[in-house]
């Protein structure tokens, strides 16, 4: 990922396919930044894929920001200890 301004952009290639909605041609993309005077996250993601899609999908998620809050490092599916991914609190 890097950042565009106030916006963490993340850049995500290399799937397997094996992941709903994916194939080795998808490339998403996340966009994340704070709003609402910093109490909220806003995650903009634009999947594309021409063997799926007509046009990329767009969809916005948001959520409360909770900076006591540690995000830890995504753990894939094919991971057998992917149960650990998520928040946890310091």
């Amino acid at each position: 990922g890097h950042w565009e301004g106030d916006t963490l952009v993340v850049d995500t290639v290399g799937f397997s396919g094996e992941q709903d909605h994916t194939t080795a041609q998808t490339h998403r993309v996340s966009r994340i930044h704070k709003t609402h005077g910093g109490g909220r996250l806003e995650m903009t993601v634009t999947t594309s894929d021409p063997s799926i899609y007509l046009e990329p999908a767009i969809n916005t998620f948001v959520s409360d920001w909770h900076p006591e809050l540690q995000v830890l490092e995504f753990q894939c599916e094919e991971n057998p200890d992917g149960a650990l991914e998520g928040l946890t609190s310091q």
